[in-house]
């Protein structure tokens, strides 16, 4: 190819991402249709500089996970709630009890009162205030610190149940903790200066996504084959795991292979991974004992 056929493919090119960048912009943008094909930024789920991740307080949102969409309301102290709501630091009221768990007990992929905390909520009604302080990918570690924050902050539980899940245990290898163990520090370890030509090449590709139906398009099936090209290999997998042909393999035998043998919860049965997950437990251990004596210290019950 001749440099000035490459000259007038780039030239053409750079017209078209210009027309395309206006149209889009100027226009596209202030329709509906736009608007439900953004991808969310999910900016109510926040950091945090003690416990690495929260809610933001007073969030009313719909959040996609997976195929499903679902409600998310916070009350005023950024727990999920089934409505917008003061949270005082002391209910004289009615007996609290407050939930601690990861993604199971955040009930995510349903609306509120399908999750256990609305559940439980319905079944005592006004007798008991539910408190439902799991966020997904938390661990023993967070469980601690947030329980400790809200206490030291004031707030009065009469009980509190941890809802221990297998996962947590691989999570607590990816949190890395301050010297008295008092904040989770991953945020800071990860400040690391980015070069200026990176920052530059990521803010344009970030700006063009936004403003363009090309690199919209482009980034919806980049994300749709890494989907699709992850099953592939899972189900290949579970074929062989199971014995089956590859195209006899269904789509519940590639979830179980992934449940059995990738997933966070594939260590309770590889000895190859659970010599690797011991420091996990052994942080999960720490952080529980520290747990339960915090709460022994203000005579409320943890179970």
């Amino acid at each position: 190819m001749s440099l000035t056929k490459i000259k007038k493919i780039i030239l053409f090119f750079l017209f078209y991402i210009f027309i395309d960048y206006c149209f889009s912009h100027f226009i596209l943008k202030k329709t509906n249709l736009w608007k439900q094909a953004t991808r969310p930024d999910f900016n109510w789920r926040a950091k945090s500089d003690i416990y690495d991740h929260d809610f933001k307080p007073n969030v009313n949102v719909i959040e996609p996970w997976q195929n499903f969409k679902k409600k998310i309301i916070t009350n005023s102290i950024g727990f999920r709630d089934g409505q917008n709501k003061l949270i005082r630091k002391k209910n004289i009221s009615q007996k609290r009890i407050l939930l601690l768990g990861d993604s199971f007990i955040e009930g995510m992929g349903y609306d509120y009162e399908d999750t256990l905390a609305g559940k439980i909520q319905s079944y005592f009604g006004d007798k008991v205030e539910i408190l439902n302080a799991a966020v997904s990918s938390y661990s023993a570690g967070p469980y601690y610190l947030k329980s400790k924050y809200y206490l030291d902050q004031g707030y009065v539980f009469d009980q509190a149940i941890v809802f221990l899940d297998v996962s947590d245990i691989y999570d607590e290898l990816f949190y890395q903790y301050s010297k008295n163990n008092d904040k989770i520090i991953n945020h800071e370890i990860n400040k690391k200066k980015t070069p200026i030509h990176k920052k530059i090449f990521y803010s344009l590709g970030q700006n063009l996504t936004e403003n363009t139906i090309l690199f919209r398009v482009l980034l919806k099936i980049s994300d749709q084959t890494e989907i699709y090209k992850n099953y592939i290999k899972l189900k290949y997998k579970a074929s062989k795991e199971f014995g089956k042909n590859f195209f006899e393999t269904t789509q519940e035998d590639t979830l179980f292979y992934r449940m059995l043998s990738v997933d966070r919860g594939a260590w309770t049965s590889n000895n190859l991974l659970y010599e690797k997950i011991i420091p996990g437990l052994k942080k999960t251990d720490f952080f529980l004992k520290k747990l339960f004596l915090l709460f022994e210290k203000i005579k409320s019950k943890v179970h």
